[in-house]
């Protein structure tokens, strides 16, 4: 891998990112004012979008990577906002569906038998839990939550059947 292409990889990624922050921050802080739940659709969005968007190539993968990064960052703060509790495990599996559906729909991948949707399922678990790190990270005091953290990242890949 040549530095020119880390650098289109590298450079693509802030794209993506500033694109999707730029649309769930202000619906997140219109819908709720907690820090938490904006940093969590964040997450979500941010990981999702940049992770669909480097699939995708330099095509329509950026433009495919932002919005569903930004469908999926906008539902996961609307879901936060409206539950009674606060608890991650009630909004994972939500917005695991509306990811992989997204994908499957808009991105363009051929999810043909179980064996397909179950890797898309994994890998958008995994970007899910790396999306969640910087809302837990943030609400929780310092040794307390890097430890949960860790057990939230382990969350959503989990609940993969």
């Amino acid at each position: 891998m040549g530095s020119g292409v880390l650098a289109r990889s590298i450079w693509l990624v802030l794209r993506i990112a500033a694109a999707v922050t730029l649309v769930v921050v202000p619906f997140g802080y219109a819908i709720t004012g907690a820090h938490a739940d904006v940093l969590l659709g964040a997450g979500y969005g941010i990981a999702l979008g940049v992770g669909v968007g480097l699939r995708g190539g330099t095509g329509s993968g950026p433009w495919t990577g932002i919005l569903i990064g930004s469908i999926v960052g906008v539902a996961a703060v609307l879901i936060d906002s409206i539950l009674p509790y606060d608890g991650w495990a009630f909004l994972i599996l939500p917005v695991l569906a509306l990811a992989v559906g997204l994908i499957d729909g808009i991105g363009g991948s051929s999810l043909s038998g179980y064996r397909d949707v179950r890797r898309e399922v994994l890998v958008v678990a995994v970007l899910l839990s790396l999306g969640l790190c910087p809302s837990v990270l943030v609400s929780q005091p310092f040794p307390e939550g890097v430890r949960e953290a860790f057990f939230a990242m382990l969350l959503p890949v989990v609940v993969v059947p």
